[in-house]
């Protein structure tokens, strides 16, 4: 059984090795540049990712060799644990992932090209925390502060349908909440 449980392993983590690592590639494009075409293309590799890890069979294949018999070895143990749960965390339909990150890229260029607007001009989330950081005058400081929170109000209703998108996929699975879920 571990052999065959070691080549799943194997196999699993080289078929996703290359998805994870342009996800990470272009989430920091995306959050490097703000520009559209960054945020497009971690959208499509997000999708792609979850489309992997929401495969049954990877799922299913996982639960029963940690059921059937867990590994003695440590790590490949942990190994299987972690393709059991990052395959259960992604269980969805199609059209849930591509609402989920299509919602997920229309936020992430909200926060991303957000500027929050002090004494009429525009500053960048570096700009404002180097004011949090280094200012001594409370009032610039609050108004700071205040700027760097008008991104909520932006991406609020956007937030709220990413919540319910995952909610409702997590009750699909039996889970309270995508809260509940994520544990």
């Amino acid at each position: 059984m571990t052999n065959s449980t070691e080549v799943f392993v194997q196999q699993t983590v080289e078929a996703a090795r290359p998805l994870e690592k342009a996800l990470n590639l272009a989430e920091w494009e995306a959050a490097t540049t703000g520009t559209e075409q960054a945020n497009q293309r971690q959208q499509q590799a997000q999708s792609a990712y979850m489309r992997f890890w929401a495969n049954a069979e990877i799922h299913a294949q996982a639960n029963e060799r940690l059921r059937a018999q867990p590994p003695s070895d440590p790590l490949l143990a942990r190994q299987l644990r972690l393709i059991y749960l990052t395959s259960a965390k992604n269980q969805q339909d199609e059209e849930s992932i591509e609402q989920l990150t299509r919602l997920e890229a229309e936020v992430r260029g909200q926060y991303y090209n957000f500027r929050g607007e002090v004494d009429g001009r525009a500053l960048s989330d570096n700009e404002l925390v180097n004011i949090l950081k280094s200012s001594r005058d409370s009032a610039e400081v609050q108004v700071a502060w205040e700027a760097s929170k008008r991104v909520g109000a932006q991406v609020a209703e956007t937030v709220r349908q990413l919540a319910r998108l995952r909610n409702a996929a997590a009750r699909r699975q039996g889970f309270r909440d995508h809260f509940q879920r994520s544990l």
